[in-house]
């Protein structure tokens, strides 16, 4: 059986200890703004959005990797990670990293043929899945339109789905369930077949583009980032849709991301 061609792009924004493989693609995001040129591909090539990284966050190396996938040798799987943020495919369980050694590396599962062993048996690995809390409230949970509330600005969560009820009614059910539920996967990380990524991000793009023409974007530059917040939860909604209509997809969500101190 032929090996399938996989590559994640690891989102970079400062210089910091980079790991680049066949799979793990480093690439630097907001390029295009930035006036630090690191030493990896960028966001600002080709068919890009490079400058919309103040409110598009990592999404801009998303966005990057679907219309550019010639860049990429048109991967059979493609994926998004952090520069500290990366799924554990060993389960090795260990909250923090601090290095990117053979040892580290091999603990985790951050090399070629663990990755593609892993991926290949699915069609969409996503982020944990966890109990949705109040800020340093890990004893409560919440619903995911709650911590919304709470963190960001609620109107523009109601624009967002105000506009999948139009231009995508069958999402609004599992997109109303969604956001009254208590779980959700955060950090807009995700691995995904080739031709589910492609629905995905046309789908993801198209709604975020019409939420942009329907708000102000904050000048608060945490809450600048809108459009990454607000994607956390579509990709939620997104893979709670196929669960609910395509029994054949196979999707598993891993079951930690430690986080990179270096």
């Amino acid at each position: 059986m032929k090996q399938p061609k996989i590559k994640i792009l690891v989102a970079y924004h400062k210089d910091c200890p980079i790991i680049k493989t066949d799979c793990l693609i480093p690439i630097q995001v907001g390029r295009t703004l930035s006036k630090e040129k690191l030493d990896m591909i960028g966001d600002d090539t080709g068919n890009n959005i490079s400058n919309k990284n103040p409110n598009y966050c990592e999404l801009t190396a998303l966005y990057w990797a679907w219309k550019n996938q010639n860049k990429l040798n048109n991967p059979d799987y493609i994926g998004l990670f952090h520069y500290r943020r990366f799924f554990d495919f060993n389960n090795f369980n260990e909250s923090f990293f601090y290095d990117f050694s053979k040892k580290t590396c091999d603990n985790f599962g951050w090399n070629d043929e663990t990755i593609i062993k892993y991926c290949q048996d699915y069609d969409i690995i996503s982020a944990p899945i966890l109990d949705v809390h109040p800020p340093f409230k890990e004893n409560k949970t919440i619903n995911v339109k709650k911590l919304y509330k709470i963190s960001h600005r609620l109107s523009d969560l109601k624009t967002t789905l105000k506009i999948i009820k139009e231009k995508y009614p069958e999402y609004y059910k599992p997109a109303k369930k969604y956001i009254n539920g208590k779980k959700s996967s955060y950090f807009n990380m995700v691995i995904m077949k080739k031709e589910v990524f492609n629905d995905y991000c046309q789908w993801l793009f198209n709604i975020l583009s019409e939420v942009e023409n329907s708000i102000t974007i904050p000048t608060d530059p945490y809450q600048a980032r809108v459009f990454g917040f607000l994607a956390e939860r579509l990709l939620n909604i997104y893979v709670r849709y196929l669960q609910s209509t395509n029994k054949k997809l196979q999707i598993n969500d891993i079951k930690s991301i430690p986080e990179g101190k270096i």
